[in-house]
């Protein structure tokens, strides 16, 4: 967690230790856990339905970087 370079640090760090372990997500959910807090996992869940089939994007992103046609 940052924080600026002054002020309550000992107060930040114990208001992040427990909004984080609340936080966590499960190893049945997520196999990155518990690094990988829910709102993460959330939020690349989104953007990987938004963004469409896998292999139609990897194809789209090939092109674009030049290592396809």
């Amino acid at each position: 967690m940052e924080t600026p370079l002054e002020g309550p640090f000992r107060e930040l760090a114990d208001l992040s230790l427990g909004l984080f372990t609340a936080l966590a997500s499960h190893p049945v959910k997520d196999p990155r856990a518990p690094q990988n807090l829910l709102p993460v996992g959330g939020l690349e869940r989104e953007l990987a339905r938004r963004m469409g089939r896998p292999e139609v994007v990897g194809r789209i992103l090939s092109r674009h970087l030049g290592g396809g046609r």
